[in-house]
């Protein structure tokens, strides 16, 4: 996971007048390795960077309008891979703030990988648009928000998709040394509409519901030192289902434990899952696989991953990163994560390379990241 550059953001202040103007840069540039050969997740590179200049202007101390461009592109090819317009207008509270347009994502909301991918921080699905509203309190923090990614018209042969997430932390301890958290979290995909027809095949409408819900104790040392546990358990159910989900309730617990030291921050882990999926989640944690079919049989595709299942899905985990802060707004990041999947899992026997038996599964990835604000006029 990289760990985003600590800019000030503009924020509910007093100090902001009426009028002022500002720029803001957003700039990443990332490279993602992932060296998967298990029958869940395929393995791919990322090799890429974004760039996200906004404008925003401010017409009382209170309020704020902000327009921008988001470019993504990929080494290899000649143009840019994603050009979108982003435009938000966000009213500032004591302690909260709502914002109808392009959402704050910040880090994904704070969701756990299993219902919030880290890789959807490095392309479009960073970009999200609808309403959101966040609170910030002494002891509790809540964002809240619908994300709605994709509209219909009238004759749509597509369905219309939609994300409403919550995601809270309530915090029983900080002190100097210990503070404990309890994060709660709920996701809801829904999929569907009443004006779009589908003429290949049946419309599909249903509704996903993701809860969880942890515990976070940290124990922090002189130094720079910290030592941190975090574990929960989390439930999917959902009514109709479309195939590529084929499972209609599961459940599943991830634990971490992680030592940081400075820069640097080693952990361990463990995930379960019993009919486990999440359309917005890690593909790693899945109990259907997302993998790419790519057997063919006298020039026929063969269906070896599609409808593949492993309701009971058991992985060890490990992670190694380095951040540093190598210049003003400025963060360099490398991260490693493991993934050992301590049994067998074998799609069909005719096709040896989909056998896999404690198979070891890795991904590393280096990233680059800039973010400033520059007062343009007062």
């Amino acid at each position: 996971m990289i760990v985003l550059v600590p800019v000030k953001g503009l924020g509910q202040t007093d100090s902001i007048p009426p009028n002022s103007l500002y720029l803001s840069i957003d700039n990443l540039n990332f490279i993602k390795n992932n060296e998967y050969f298990n029958n869940i997740a395929d393995g791919y590179t990322l090799l890429g960077s974004y760039l996200h200049p906004k404008i925003s202007f401010h017409p009382s101390s209170n309020s704020k309008l902000e327009l921008g461009v988001f470019g993504l592109t990929y080494a290899g090819l000649d143009d840019y891979h994603r050009i979108i317009p982003t435009f938000s207008f966000t009213y500032f509270m004591k302690d909260a703030q709502l914002t109808m347009g392009t959402l704050h994502q910040n880090k994904g909301h704070g969701l756990i990988a299993p219902l919030m991918a880290f890789e959807s921080q490095l392309d479009e699905r960073s970009i999200e648009n609808g309403l959101q509203y966040e609170l910030h309190k002494d002891k509790f923090t809540l964002d809240t928000w619908l994300n709605w990614e994709h509209f219909i018209f009238k004759g749509a042969t597509k369905n219309e998709e939609l994300v409403m997430g919550i995601s809270t932390k309530y915090t029983l301890l900080d002190s100097d040394n210990w503070s404990i958290n309890i994060p709660f979290q709920n996701l809801f995909y829904h999929r569907g509409g009443q004006i779009n027809t589908n003429e290949t095949q049946d419309r599909v409408v249903f509704t996903m519901r993701h809860t969880a819900i942890g515990c976070v104790v940290q124990n922090k040392f002189s130094g720079g030192k910290k030592l941190e546990f975090n574990t929960f358990f989390m439930q999917n159910k959902s009514g109709n289902i479309p195939q590529e989900y084929i499972f209609t309730s599961g459940y599943g617990s991830l634990s971490h434990i992680s030592y940081t030291y400075k820069n640097w921050k080693l952990g361990i882990g463990y995930w379960y899952g019993n009919q486990f999926v999440s359309p917005k989640g890690d593909d790693m944690f899945q109990s259907a696989s997302v993998k790419t079919d790519i057997h063919y049989e006298n020039g026929i595709l063969q269906p070896v991953y599609s409808g593949h299942t492993e309701p009971e899905r058991s992985l060890f985990l490990g992670d190694f990163s380095y951040h540093k802060i190598i210049a003003k707004n400025i963060v360099l990041g490398f991260t490693v994560q493991t993934y050992f999947q301590n049994y067998a899992s074998s799609p069909t026997p005719d096709i040896p390379d989909s056998f896999t038996d404690n198979q070891l599964d890795y991904s590393m990835g280096l990233y680059i990241h800039y973010k400033d604000v520059f007062k343009l006029m007062k």
